[in-house]
């Protein structure tokens, strides 16, 4: 049972066609003109330990290398929470552990949590935060779509003062 399931989790995290990529992934954002990078870590170490032993090294690497030349890279880490880093300016930020129910659309919903602090103007830990709030919400339930108001509770966390902001 422990082969069988070590090549299913294999298979899920290091699927062949992210061996097979034509293109590095800071050639495509230089060439396509990419200004806003956001990713699941999982894409930035699926080399890790072709070039060292170490994935939180390569990681870290490929951090430093994209940020290069992107003014904003996220980088989503599951239970381990995000990294994000916007000009020189680096935040990491914690989750509140909770237990997944369903992880279909916490992506997603990340992004539009981050995406909705970004264009509010507020900084990047708490663009962080809102993302990890409504990717919290969502995974502690059956279904992409959030079952309660995600303004309501940037409110209860006291990240905005009320529903107008």
């Amino acid at each position: 049972m422990v082969h069988i399931w070590g090549s299913i989790m294999k298979d899920q995290i290091n699927p062949d066609y992210y061996k097979n990529y034509t293109i590095e992934v800071t050639d495509a954002i230089e060439s396509w003109g990419l200004s806003f990078v956001q990713g699941n870590i999982i894409k930035y170490i699926v080399r890790s330990g072709k070039k060292t032993t170490d994935p939180q090294q390569d990681l870290e690497k490929a951090l430093k290398q994209i940020a290069k030349i992107c003014p904003l890279v996220v980088c989503t880490k599951a239970h381990e929470g995000v990294t994000a880093i916007q000009d020189s300016n680096r935040v990491d930020v914690g989750v509140n552990r909770i237990s997944a129910v369903d992880t279909t659309g916490a992506g997603d919903q990340f992004a539009a949590g981050f995406l909705y602090g970004l264009a509010s103007g507020y900084d990047l830990e708490t663009n962080c935060k809102m993302g990890n709030i409504a990717a919290g919400e969502v995974i502690g339930h059956i279904g992409p779509r959030p079952k309660v108001s995600v303004k309501k509770l940037f409110v209860q966390s006291s990240l905005i003062s009320d529903l107008t902001d």
